[in-house]
């Protein structure tokens, strides 16, 4: 691999260039903020690299960038998904340098997206320009996904990846999104991720506010709905109260437990709290 690293280490300056120049575009997805600019910038940038791309629609939402890169050989096949939307950048008198203007500080690049999820993106495109310029080839067989609305729960995603199975058939995929591990500043490589499952609990009663009081005979939405709230969730142990909530829970096997161990090891609660704000854990 010193080969490929040297070639990185080489186009420093040109990658880091191409990267401020993707952090500089604007691509809020819960706004609907430069979300196709920054989709044409992307397919630019990969194909200023030799990468094969396409831009691909999606019914009802932004575009996909999509590269098929195949290896010479009979190679088993890594689909690569990133996405190119970031969070909104409100509230922007909290930033110490202008959120789409990239900045070096301390060694660390601060801007919207530099760590989610545009330098995942340009990681992977860059690495696989890397081993085509060094040895004329990628080391397995490439499927980059790319997509723009993940910082919004991907409404549309789902449907597309249906529409388009076929293209996306692979032995393996990985995802580079989020920041190094808070306690050790380590990259960390994660084997699965908690999916996000929720319960959306709607409460309708007065019809308009009504005076204070009222409140020893007219009913209250507020009190009503803790009351809902206590049966979703016990607040002693944090389990959530749900029939069948925990029926697919896959359990905990002995591997799972030595690697947690071994993560806790590097775990230093004191920063973790002091990193997230708060005074103890649940």
């Amino acid at each position: 691999m010193r080969d490929v690293y040297r070639y990185i280490d080489d186009h420093h300056d040109e990658i880091l260039a191409d990267f401020f120049t993707f952090l500089r575009q604007p691509s809020i997805s819960a706004q609907k903020i430069g979300l196709d600019a920054c989709c044409d910038l992307l397919i630019r940038l990969m194909t200023k690299d030799g990468l094969p791309v396409h831009k691909m629609p999606v019914d009802g939402g932004p575009p996909i960038v999509y590269s098929d890169i195949r290896a010479s050989r009979g190679a088993r096949t890594l689909l690569c998904y990133a996405h190119y939307d970031v969070q909104p950048v409100e509230p922007l008198e909290l930033w110490t340098s202008p959120p789409f203007e990239p900045t070096i500080r301390d060694g660390v690049i601060f801007a919207r997206g530099a760590t989610d999820n545009k330098s995942g993106a340009l990681s992977f495109w860059k690495a696989a320009q890397a081993f085509r310029a060094v040895r004329g080839d990628v080391p397995c067989h490439l499927k980059f996904v790319i997509e723009g609305e993940e910082e919004m729960g991907s409404p549309h995603f789902l449907p597309w990846v249906q529409q388009h199975a076929a293209m996306l058939t692979c032995d393996a995929s990985t995802c580079l999104d989020g920041p190094a591990d808070h306690s050790t500043k380590l990259p960390a490589i994660k084997l699965g991720i908690k999916a996000i499952l929720y319960v959306e609990l709607r409460l309708k009663m007065n019809e308009k506010d009504v005076w204070s009081g009222y409140a020893g005979w007219v009913p209250s939405p507020v009190w009503r709905m803790h009351k809902l709230l206590s049966t979703i969730l016990d607040p002693d142990t944090g389990r959530i109260l749900i029939d069948g909530w925990y029926d697919d829970l896959l359990p905990v096997e002995p591997a799972d437990e030595e690697l947690l161990q071994r993560l806790f090891e590097r775990f230093d609660p004191t920063e973790t709290k002091a990193e997230l704000g708060i005074d103890q854990f649940a």
